[in-house]
């Protein structure tokens, strides 16, 4: 009987104390990391790794689906706080959010492979299950101690002398965010160029091309999409240079990125991560049939095929033309004429002129390019910015005179002989790339002499 009572006034002391101390220890910390997480989880998924999630569902359905940032936001998230509300009767908090943030860094641990397959982390899958296999079994068997170092609940060890660590869950949900982008893809890189093709394939060429850093993110891949993005503004020809392009690059990344190996380039999948590369073909207005071959071999046959054709249709026009007034009748002949139209039309877009042109700036070829200028455009007119500096340099490298009044570009000339100045002054290769970096980066000049 005695020891009854000793029994229950022990639990009369216990229970009260336990209470009061989960309410006070758990209610708060609770909706902290319960906000944290869910701000977080939407941060991560929709501001950070949406275009990496975008490039996995293309991947993993062979460009079957498409990937909605808001949609996918919402659907992962859900998932994620199903997992948490399993978890939750198995493990104490915050420990029952470490399995939900678990499958959101295994989801975007994924790499690229040169041929554009996506593939999820070896190592952090080994990781993930380990770290589930020791949560389950804590949850089991380790579950006090769990508490002890959450300091969340009181479960008979020093915590419930009426000492509480609030903090404690904090940090753990810090830990858990920490992991998460330990294991996440964070290659700069990488979310440079998703984000510049996602602004490809929605057609937003302004945001385009304030991705990235103008005089940074250099890669093939980039300056393509870049390119895409000028070339459907206008201004191919006008602002290519104002992007950093490294010395090494060819003229094949305007249509192969960064992909060298010409097997490769068979398979649209490394070139473009998002899509088949259709706004490329849409905007240059064909579709290579030989893809391993360089860029200028394919856009001089298009062009070439181009020009054939054109020139059928003006002998067609002028044959329709020639019938109708020995007809004499306007009717008939439209019609023949429209035909004739129809059936020999092509479709390469005025801007492969521009593609092949740049090609050969890039490519360093002012040869080839002051060959090929002239069938295009008139070298006494107005040519865009980065044509008119190409022609500049080929006549003074070559000691020809200019084709046009000095007076009409006596500033470009000036300009010019400054960088001259500049490049002479400076002996040692990196000095003079600094100081022709900072005074005439965006200028074809300065793409011509870079080391």
């Amino acid at each position: 009987m005695l020891r009854l009572c000793e029994a229950d006034r022990h639990q009369h002391l216990i229970k009260p104390m336990n209470s009061n101390s989960k309410g006070s220890t758990t209610t708060l910390p609770g909706a902290v990391c319960a906000t944290i997480f869910i701000l977080f989880s939407i941060s991560y998924l929709y501001f950070f790794q949406a275009p990496l999630l975008e490039m996995i569902q293309h991947a993993w359905s062979g460009g079957v689906t498409s990937y909605d940032y808001l949609w996918g936001t919402g659907v992962i998230l859900a998932s994620l706080l199903v997992v948490t509300g399993l978890f939750s009767r198995l493990l104490p908090l915050p420990f029952y959010y470490a399995p939900a943030m678990l499958c959101m860094g295994l989801l975007t641990a994924v790499h690229v492979s040169a041929d554009g397959s996506v593939h999820t982390s070896v190592m952090w899958i080994i990781f993930s299950a380990a770290i589930f296999v020791a949560l389950l079994v804590m949850g089991f068997a380790g579950r006090d101690f769990l508490c002890y170092v959450s300091g969340t609940e009181n479960t008979g060890n020093r915590l419930s002398s009426g000492r509480a660590y609030p903090f404690l869950p904090l940090l753990w949900m810090a830990v858990f965010m920490g992991l998460t982008f330990l294991m996440g893809n964070t290659d700069r890189s990488l979310h440079t160029r998703l984000k510049a093709e996602h602004y490809c394939k929605t057609r937003q060429w302004d945001q385009l091309l304030k991705t990235g850093l103008a005089q940074h993110d250099d890669n093939g891949a980039i300056t393509m999409l870049r390119a895409i993005a000028l070339a459907n503004s206008g201004q191919l020809g006008e602002r290519l240079f104002n992007y950093n392009i490294p010395p090494g690059t060819t003229s094949d990344c305007l249509f192969y990125g960064d992909v060298t190996d010409s097997k490769l380039r068979r398979f649209p999948k490394g070139t473009f991560l998002l899509s088949d590369g259709y706004r490329l073909w849409q905007t240059i207005g064909f579709v290579p049939r030989n893809r391993t071959e360089s860029v200028r071999t394919i856009l001089e046959r298009e062009l070439r095929h181009e020009k054939m054709l054109s020139d059928s249709l003006a002998a067609a026009s002028a044959a329709a033309s020639e019938a109708s007034d020995a007809a004499q009748s306007s009717a008939p002949s439209a019609e023949t004429a429209d035909s004739t139209s129809a059936d020999i039309k092509h479709f390469v877009k005025p801007v492969a002129k521009d593609y092949l042109l740049c090609a050969c700036l890039i490519d360093r070829d002012l040869e080839a390019f002051m060959r090929i200028l002239p069938r295009y455009y008139s070298i006494t007119d107005d040519l865009p910015r980065h044509y008119r500096e190409a022609c500049l340099l080929y006549h003074r490298l070559n000691n020809l005179a200019l084709p046009v009044d000095k007076r009409e570009i006596s500033a470009e000339i000036e300009d010019y002989d400054d960088f001259c100045a500049i490049l002479k002054a400076n002996r040692d290769p990196v000095r003079r790339n600094a100081a022709l970096r900072d005074s005439y980066f965006g200028t074809y000049w300065y793409y011509y002499y870079s080391e």
